[in-house]
């Protein structure tokens, strides 16, 4: 027999809390009740007729309230109550009118207590090992902790009221904890943000690879000024956030320097239009590094441009609805087939340009017009496809949101490529000019990791610094 209440307490029954003893109800074979914070408790079995459980001790009042308060923002929050009348939830409900419902199967499964999570952050407990009829014998609150002890197994489980409501699945609380990409867009008007090699590389104080990892995040990119004109350097500073990544090709690090016969159309002279870097991989470069180890003043042109592909799909979507649907819906194949060189590549990937989540919101954008395959679609996506694609393209180049800027030596600029497309005009020198860019990738989860570890070590909590989305694929 369930001893799970889907009635309510009587408010007579919630005044009497804090009696000194209260006979179990025939009804609750495992004396299932509310208890007060001093071990005085309430048989709800017998409940019937109240809404929300209120007792003037252990639940929250405004007395309690003042005693223990949760500071989720600018406004302390309490806990008023409980509510008890379903089967396989329980809901609190806050002293800033939000209700939070947390299923029993859920929270079982989410018990923070040693026997269930590791220290290491890894669970120990697997939810289909649950029980998914399992009951409630006791719960109640003490301090700003809510208790619950599980039937049969007597175990306990006890949740702050702080990871209650970070980690509640109501509707307003996922909207208030949603990731967003920052409104900040790169834009042409928008200054380019510069960090000071020797502040980034300072290992006695990361304040300023935090301050670089944010200027990242919050624009797409960022520029470190001065790197000493030393090969290798570029891999410096990658290694200050993250490992380099997705070596298999090209090495740790690349040169992008014009070649006489090059493995890849980066190597030449030529005009590149914006794209992403290695879209033909699963999970492409997250951040890009380039450093200018030499740039002649004889050099014309070559300058580095860049476009927010967010940006792009915004405006696309708002002008071209059809077509958007049409750019999330067909996929695009992506590859590299190029077996004259000394690490023959044979990849291909298939995908829609874009991605959304369950909100309907953008969460990644692949484009990469230079490393693109043959359609592999049903025949009338095929015509579909490429309106789309002409319209999307001509957004992208349209200049719109193009940033250009023209790297000194001794520059080294990092981006987001998977939020902010790459490009380069094309250029000519004499003889002796040169233009040598060193290049490298980091992954995006481990240069988001380093980020959010940084924010959390110098006490970074504000929302909207705390919630960004770093283009990745995430739902969140």
């Amino acid at each position: 027999m369930r001893a799970v209440i889907s009635r309510a307490l009587p408010r007579a029954a919630a005044a009497a809390v804090g009696a000194s003893s209260l006979a179990p109800h025939t009804l609750a074979p495992q004396g299932l009740r509310y208890a007060a914070s001093g071990g005085e408790g309430i048989d709800v079995a017998s409940a019937c007729s109240a809404t929300w459980l209120t007792p003037r001790r252990g639940f929250a009042t405004n007395e309690f309230i003042a005693q223990e308060r949760l500071d989720l923002g600018a406004e302390p929050l309490g806990l008023l109550g409980m509510d008890i009348q379903t089967r396989d939830y329980i809901s609190l409900k806050w002293t800033d009118g939000r209700i939070s419902r947390f299923h029993l199967m859920h929270l079982r499964s989410w018990c923070l207590c040693p026997e269930c999570q590791h220290e290491t952050g890894q669970r120990l407990v697997n939810s289909s090992d649950i029980d998914p009829d399992l009951e409630i014998e006791d719960i109640f609150i003490k301090g700003s902790t809510v208790n619950i002890v599980w039937a049969g197994s007597g175990h306990k489980s006890s949740f702050p009221w702080s990871w209650l409501r970070e980690n509640c699945y109501s509707g307003a609380t996922l909207d208030q904890n949603a990731k967003d990409l920052t409104t900040t867009m790169l834009l042409p008007s928008a200054p380019v943000p510069m960090s000071e090699y020797a502040e980034v590389m300072d290992t006695e104080d990361d304040q300023g690879l935090f301050g670089l990892l944010h200027q990242i995040v919050e624009n797409g990119l960022a520029v470190v000024q001065n790197t000493p004109s030393e090969k290798g350097q570029v891999k410096k500073i990658a290694e200050r956030i993250a490992p380099v990544s997705h070596s298999f090709l090209y090495g740790d690090i690349f040169d992008v320097v014009a070649e006489q016969n090059p493995v890849n159309i980066a190597y030449t002279t030529h005009h590149l239009k914006h794209h992403l870097d290695l879209a033909y991989y699963e999970s492409p470069p997250g951040f890009q590094f380039l450093h200018a180890l030499r740039f002649d003043e004889t050099v014309q042109g070559g300058e580095s441009t860049f476009v927010d592909v967010f940006a792009v799909a915004q405006e696309f979507r708002r002008l071209h609805p059809k077509h958007f649907e049409t750019f999330c819906r067909v996929p695009a194949t992506f590859k590299k087939h190029h077996l004259n060189r000394s690490n023959p590549a044979i990849m291909e990937y298939q995908r829609p340009h874009i991605q959304l989540n369950h909100r309907d919101e953008v969460i990644a954008v692949h484009w990469s017009p230079p490393f693109e395959g043959p359609l592999k679609v049903p025949f009338d996506d095929v015509k579909p496809y490429y309106e789309a694609y002409k319209i999307f393209h001509d957004i992208v180049e349209g200049g719109k949101f193009q940033v250009e800027f023209k790297l000194k030596q001794g520059d080294t600029v990092i981006f987001n490529q998977r939020r902010v497309l790459h490009g380069r005009n094309q250029f000519t020198a004499d003889s002796n000019g040169v233009r040598h860019l060193q290049g490298t990738y980091i992954n995006i989860d481990d240069a988001h990791c380093r980020f959010n570890a940084l924010r959390h070590r110098f006490a970074v909590d504000d929302p909207s610094i705390k919630n960004r989305r770093v283009a990745n694929g995430n739902f969140a």
